[in-house]
């Protein structure tokens, strides 16, 4: 089975966030992560980079209650992730979201609401 992950681009190069959340010292870290998000209930996904199936290739994100998918690019509203279509993230504010899972090279972290 081959995994959605884009280890290189003609266009960006090496895909170094493949080789971060890769790595083996990343497993505990990320597994951390999710067993806390998934004990706060319905996890926003903001993925401005497109960066979050690949990371669910290799730490999947079953568990979460998934509220939505969000997206800063243009292009990718409407696209399919997780079973869901990507929003625009100026429709973060109306979901249900008490968490916030952001994926992206400079970030991979937890945002609580409150």
């Amino acid at each position: 089975m081959a995994l959605r992950i884009e280890t290189f681009s003609n266009v960006k190069g090496g895909n170094a966030f493949f080789k971060a959340v890769g790595h083996p010292l990343a497993i505990a870290p990320a597994r951390a992560l999710l067993e806390r998000l998934a004990s706060q209930g319905p996890v926003a996904i903001y993925d401005p980079l497109g960066l979050a199936e690949a990371f669910d290739a290799l730490h999947p994100l079953g568990t979460l209650d998934v509220a939505g998918l969000f997206v800063q690019d243009v292009d990718a509203i409407g696209k399919t992730a997780f079973g869901r279509a990507a929003q625009p993230i100026t429709d973060l504010p109306a979901s249900p979201a008490r968490a916030i899972l952001v994926r992206s090279e400079e970030h991979t972290s937890e945002l609580q609401s409150h």
